[in-house]
């Protein structure tokens, strides 16, 4: 699994899809995980999760032992972002593939934060989404996008009381029919 593409090949299988946005939100043990994902076997969560620390997705965050087993941690290695230059060499069979599981991503990490959070008028103040129709040239969105992910980037910079929060960005141009 040396490849950008190979590991988002190995991210593309529904159990691994909840593991790595389970782990996107926090580090967890695989009893924490399998709390987490209602319908998947204990023993099918250690092969997934093993698949995805052979594949360098995931890595071990620290172990403490427990009786005679040592007890491990684990958290996402890898970001699930692609950009623009992962992307060129996929098949168009692959971007969709990949952009479904990004999707899958976000619908079972959205489901999860709304069984933990019973507060819905918290729900519907801390959580947006928005969909815009703009008409931009290729170049002054190409300046917006670098100019999005320059203020993520600097948002992301750890503060002391912060809370973790994921942003999707998702921006493809319409296609006009003929």
């Amino acid at each position: 699994m040396k490849t950008l593409v190979s590991k988002a090949d190995l991210i593309l299988h529904p159990i691994r899809i909840q593991i790595t946005a389970a782990l996107s939100l926090k580090e967890a043990n695989p009893k924490e995980l399998a709390e987490r994902l209602v319908g998947v076997p204990v023993s099918s969560l250690y092969r997934h999760l093993n698949l995805l620390l052979e594949g360098g997705v995931i890595e071990v965050a620290g172990s403490k032992r427990v009786g005679s087993v040592e007890e491990k941690t684990y958290r996402m290695k890898v970001s699930q972002n692609f950009g623009l230059d992962d992307m060129q060499s996929w098949t168009r069979e692959q971007y969709e593939a990949y952009f479904t599981a990004a999707v899958s991503s976000i619908i079972a990490t959205m489901k999860r934060y709304l069984e933990l959070e019973t507060d819905l008028e918290k729900v519907k103040r801390s959580s947006v989404w928005r969909v815009e129709t703009l008409s931009v040239s290729e170049d002054a969105w190409e300046k917006a996008y670098a100019d999005i992910s320059s203020i993520l980037k600097n948002l992301s910079v750890s503060k002391t009381g912060a809370k973790t929060r994921e942003v999707y960005l998702i921006s493809h141009p319409l296609k006009e029919e003929s």
